[in-house]
C-alpha cells in the first residue's frame, strides 16, 4: 500500500515536470516567432529607407532576400535548395550581416550536395 502511494506520487511528479517542460518549450517557440516577426518589421523598414535614399542596389537586394526568407520561414514554407544557397551567400557575404553566425539557419554546401544526389 505504502509503495503504491509512493509510485503514484513519483509518477505525478514526473507528469508535472513533463508538463512544465512542454509549456516552457511552447513559450520559447512563441518568443522565437515574435523575435523573427520583429526582425521582419525592422528589415522591411530598412529596405524602405534604403529605397528612398537610393542607396546601393546590391544592399537593397540583400535586404529584400532576407525579408523573403524570414516571411517564408514564418509561413512554414520549406525553402528549396536554390533559395537556401542564394540566402546563405547573401547573408554570409553581404553588408546586412551584422553579428551572429553567418550560417546559423542554412546547411553547409557539402550537406546540400549530398542531399541533392
Amino acid at each position: 500500500m505504502q509503495k503504491e502511494r509512493s509510485n503514484e506520487r513519483i509518477g505525478k511528479e514526473w507528469n508535472d515536470a513533463f508538463e512544465r517542460e512542454r509549456e516552457g518549450s511552447q513559450i520559447h517557440a512563441g518568443v522565437h516567432t515574435a523575435r523573427q516577426t520583429g526582425n521582419l518589421k525592422s528589415l522591411k523598414e530598412r529596405v524602405r529607407k534604403r529605397e528612398e535614399k537610393n542607396l546601393l542596389e546590391k544592399e537593397v537586394e540583400i535586404d529584400r532576400a532576407l525579408v523573403r526568407t524570414i516571411e517564408q520561414s514564418l509561413e512554414g514554407r520549406q525553402l528549396d535548395s536554390s533559395e537556401l544557397i542564394e540566402g546563405r551567400e547573401l547573408v554570409e557575404f553581404g553588408p546586412a550581416n551584422r553579428g551572429g553566425h553567418p550560417r546559423s539557419d542554412s546547411p553547409r554546401p557539402a550537406k546540400l550536395e549530398r542531399r541533392q544526389r
